[in-house]
């Protein structure tokens, strides 16, 4: 078992170091998606039977919300549409790859600007990503994501702050 972090490499064999390379990417190719949004480019990083599971509440146990395969993963991220923007800033994470596998934690703080009308909103969520990850023909890829909201900020969005 070998262990990665963005933040300290680790031994500098090559293969080690391409695994640590190419699952931060897929870390950030993740938010990189989200914000646009494309939700096709984020069913693409899961593995054909991915999970994507959503925990929006941390103290109700039945706001946890699973998507299973990329279609229903791409239908659930199509709802993120609605924000005027989002901005996914993702902080430390770190894992263990054991073969053709890897589990890891990654921390994100999440803006998502809403326009509603009368009522703009900005709301900031502190989001912990545990993870598992399988290596395909594709490369890595998420084989299940859990999305674990820690803790949520609503505000009332000053559209006038943005040039």
């Amino acid at each position: 078992m070998r262990l990665w972090s963005s933040v300290m490499g680790g031994n500098d064999a090559k293969s080690e170091e391409s695994d640590l390379v190419a699952l931060s990417r897929l870390i950030e190719d993740y938010a990189l998606a989200v914000d646009r949004p494309d939700p096709g480019a984020v069913a693409s990083l899961f593995t054909s039977g991915g999970r994507l599971v959503v925990a929006a509440d941390p103290t109700s146990p039945d706001s946890v919300v699973i998507r299973r395969g990329p279609a229903e993963i791409e239908k659930a991220m199509s709802s993120l549409r609605r924000y005027v923007a989002t901005s996914h800033i993702v902080g430390a994470h770190r894992g263990e790859i054991e073969g053709n596998s890897a589990r890891g934690e990654t921390t994100c703080v999440a803006y998502q600007l809403s326009d509603e009308p009368g009522e703009p909103k900005m709301m900031v969520l502190g989001i912990r990503y545990v993870d598992t990850y399988e290596r395909t023909v594709d490369g890595w890829r998420f084989d299940e994501r859990q999305v674990r909201v820690k803790w949520r900020d609503e505000r009332i969005w000053n559209r006038s702050d943005v040039p």
